[in-house]
């Protein structure tokens, strides 16, 4: 009898440690930039991404006809409340040729 319990506690055990592992990915991080300009500026931007290997899913290079740096960063904060809003919100924004983030 004593070496039956053994038998069936070793399967019991055995039997909990093959359940399958849950575990949850790391969220990527998002960056939101914003440029002053509407073509040389975006177009530079994608080129650095490439060549540094950074996937174009995770930085948004969001285009801006505005002519001041306010307006730049107008539009960025802007462009973050409306993700943040959808739930979506990005974890870094800067506005490019502005001094510090947003």
């Amino acid at each position: 009898m004593g070496s039956e319990d053994l038998f069936h506690k070793r399967k019991a055990r055995a039997g909990a440690e093959l359940q399958r592992q849950k575990r949850e990915r790391a969220r990527n991080k998002r960056y939101l930039i914003v440029c002053e300009g509407t073509k040389t500026e975006p177009h530079y931007l994608r080129e650095l991404l490439d060549d540094l290997g950074i996937r174009p899913q995770v930085v948004r290079i969001a285009p801006n006809d505005g002519v001041s740096p306010d307006r730049v960063v107008a539009h960025a904060v802007a462009l973050y409340e409306d993700d943040a809003a959808a739930g979506d919100a990005y974890d870094i924004a800067a506005a490019a040729g502005v001094c510090g983030g947003v």
